[in-house]
């Protein structure tokens, strides 16, 4: 199974006093509709399944995600309206947007179990 590798990492932009972590990003991009993009049932369920990839994978340094989970949160970090923008956003950004493409044969579940117990 196709799935993205995305690190989970804080990053400071020390000029504007600014720190964010993708963990954070991510969480607040799938939890979060709008006048222009209202959340479907559908949009519901892939977001719960990224947020409990994310809270599995607590402590690992990056979460697997499978392609079609990743491609929804993309769209969402893509289209989402930020109310701030800055280097340490922008890299958080990037985390996503870059994930590293891995190939998973066990499920994401186990694959972030294992990724943890690495860590």
């Amino acid at each position: 199974m196709k799935a993205r590798k995305i690190c989970l990492q804080e990053h400071t932009d020390a000029l504007v006093g600014s720190t964010v972590e993708t963990k954070a990003m991510i969480v607040g991009a799938v939890s979060v509709g709008g006048p222009q993009s209202p959340m479907t049932v559908d949009d519901m369920r892939l977001g719960a399944a990224i947020l409990d990839a994310v809270e599995e994978s607590n402590g690992a340094g990056s979460v697997c995600l499978p392609e079609v989970q990743w491609a929804f949160l993309k769209k969402k970090i893509e289209t989402a309206p930020f109310t701030i923008g800055n280097r340490a956003m922008l890299s958080a950004i990037d985390d996503v947007l870059d994930a590293e493409k891995v190939d998973m044969t066990e499920s994401a579940k186990e694959f972030n179990a294992v990724s943890k117990n690495k860590a």
